[in-house]
């Protein structure tokens, strides 16, 4: 019983993580209909500058944040109005091929910064560093604290945005049709670039406060992306909380399998799940059963 309880906590600590990152996905998605795979190489940002802020210069832990999260928010929105917004076609397969080549360079770029080596932040102060349930037969990370914190204020900020501000009720327009929201005032391309700088911020932010527990290197941010993409997709893509469900099952399939089988087929699983469920339910979990069809 404690070894699947352990098994639950760490899928749901590792499924908060990648629906954080899959709600990225969604925020640039609902406003432009394109996928950005240079989102994951934000993360990576997050984590190593973050490293230098706090460790190396010696800058408290807020500022630390802060400085991640301006520099990802900056990336983003440059990603939309130098490169996105120039192209002559803005298809979903052209700007998915180059959001691609966007991340191999930033992560190079980040290669040349960092080196190849890897990077973790101290364990954030105020919480033990493993908490003990099941009468103390299971554990896990006291970092896992501040990432379900992080999940709860970002997914409930998400939702109060969307329905209950002029900035989600701008969003919602230009995804249903930019054209008639230029028309009646709405100005789509802020409104784009908006969404482009804030997800590159939410995920450079995942990164910084995943730090401890997820070590990263140059790299390591490609499968992140496409893990949070797949529980976008896993959870239905056109869903607010779609990236949530999906985050969750992923992370929950991925410990299991690690924990009963092998941790080598654990990224099997994770993939498996997404071939099953697009043949089952081709729009996600969520997707109502018109949007199936």
């Amino acid at each position: 019983m404690e070894f699947l309880l352990t098994v639950l906590l760490s899928g749901v600590q590792n499924g908060l993580l990648y629906a954080l990152v899959g709600l990225a996905f969604v925020l640039i998605f609902r406003v432009t209909g394109t996928i950005n795979l240079a989102l994951g190489e934000s993360a990576v940002l997050g984590a190593l500058l973050g490293y230098t802020l706090v460790v190396s210069l010696g800058l408290p832990l807020w500022t630390g944040l802060l400085g991640v999260a301006v520099a990802g928010g900056a990336i983003g929105a440059a990603t939309d109005m130098l490169l996105i917004r120039r192209m002559r076609s803005r298809s979903p397969l052209r700007v998915l091929v180059l959001s691609f080549g966007l991340a191999l360079v930033l992560q190079n770029l980040w290669k040349l910064f960092w080196s190849t080596d890897i990077y973790s932040l101290p364990q954030f102060p105020g919480v033990p560093k493993v908490f003990t349930v099941f009468f103390d037969r299971s554990v896990v990370p006291g970092q896992a604290l501040y990432v379900t914190l992080l999940a709860a204020v970002v997914f409930g900020a998400w939702a109060f945005v969307l329905w209950r501000t002029a900035v989600g009720r701008d969003m919602r327009a230009v995804s249903s049709d930019a054209e008639v929201a230029t028309a009646v005032g709405i100005n789509a391309r802020r409104t784009v670039t908006g969404a482009h700088g804030i997800a590159f911020m939410l995920v450079a932010v995942v990164g910084f406060v995943v730090s401890p527990v997820l070590f990263l290197n140059y790299a390591g941010g490609t499968l992140l992306a496409v893990k949070g993409l797949v529980a976008t997709l896993v959870g239905g893509i056109h869903r607010p909380f779609g990236a949530l469900v999906g985050g969750l099952l992923l992370g929950i399939a991925e410990a299991a399998t690690a924990g009963y089988y092998s941790v080598d087929w654990k990224d099997v699983s994770v993939f498996g799940l997404l071939i099953l469920v697009l043949l089952v339910r081709p729009n996600g979990i969520l997707a109502s059963s018109k949007e199936q069809h």
